[in-house]
């Protein structure tokens, strides 16, 4: 069997490594959080958020390259790009694999989109897994964004997964308030 996907053509991605306004930041993460709260709703994850796979299109974001996903019971570990893997995507000491992951990627995607860096990096990318696993969230310069977004990041990165907020959750948090009402429409289905 196979499955095809047609889409449709965008301008372009988010990929590139420059910091951008933090309302605007907001808005295309809520847009993709909205995407992935579909999924999710449908037992699937995405497997692969990075702004790379996030698009733009007639100032819309949206959230493509399906590629990895894959359904609930059929994670697997090491899924995804190393910079927006969440801690029980390298460690089993994490707990299973669950939605959740997909959470700590678009969390992961804000601060990218914010600081135009990644969250958890150092010059050698081997050692990924243990700063994503044991290393604690210090952001850059926090006094560049809000207090309510400073503690969305702090949210989206606790690496325990029963205690990180499932994507709803996220979306639910105050620092998405200024933009929540721009698709007010998407809850009403």
């Amino acid at each position: 069997t196979s499955v095809f996907m047609v889409l449709e053509l965008c301008d372009g991605t988010l990929g590139s490594a420059e910091s951008r306004p933090e309302r605007q930041s907001l808005r295309d993460v809520f847009q993709v959080g909205l995407a992935l709260a579909f999924l999710h709703s449908n037992s699937l994850m995405h497997c692969d958020v990075k702004p790379e796979n996030l698009f733009r299109k007639a100032g819309q974001t949206k959230l493509g390259d399906f590629g990895m996903s894959c359904t609930f019971s059929t994670a697997q570990r090491g899924r995804g790009s190393l910079f927006f893997l969440a801690p029980e995507s390298f460690s089993a000491q994490f707990g299973q694999l669950t939605a959740k992951v997909d959470v700590w990627a678009l969390n992961a995607c804000l601060f990218f989109l914010i600081f135009g860096c990644h969250a958890f990096k150092n010059s050698d990318p081997s050692r990924q897994p243990k700063l994503v696993c044991q290393e604690k969230f210090d952001p850059p310069s926090a006094s560049q964004i809000s207090p309510q977004t400073l503690d969305l990041l702090a949210r989206g990165f606790i690496k325990d997964p029963l205690a990180r907020p499932s994507v709803l959750e996220y979306l639910a948090h105050p620092a998405f308030d200024s933009v929540r009402s721009e698709f007010a429409n998407y809850f009403a289905r």
